[in-house]
């Protein structure tokens, strides 16, 4: 929304920034930063001086994308959104049933 290309050297500026302002304003030290895959945030890790991690539920969403098929996935969402609500665990657990 500002109009600043999303690289890595500007990636690892905001890092450091808030690796300053942490100490500075909160007496705390930042030890790592957790990201997405994408290419910027790659090379911004390896420019950075802290611990670099990418998302394992970002990874894992990227492997199930590559290694389940579209119609396993659709009817998987269909069973979890029948799950999703609050009651449903009540219900399940009323027919003698097991917590989720």
């Amino acid at each position: 929304m500002t109009g600043t290309k999303e690289t890595a050297s500007v990636h690892c500026n905001i890092v450091d920034r808030c690796i300053f302002l942490a100490l500075d304003k909160h007496n705390t030290n930042i030890y790592t930063v957790i990201s997405d895959n994408a290419a910027n945030m790659i090379k911004m890790g390896k420019l950075t001086t802290i611990w670099h991690l990418t998302c394992n539920s970002h990874t894992a969403n990227l492997l199930t994308k590559d290694l389940v098929s579209k119609p396993l996935i659709d009817k998987a969402k269909v069973l979890l959104k029948a799950f999703h609500g609050p009651d449903a665990e009540k219900e399940l657990l009323n027919q003698g049933g097991r917590r989720i």
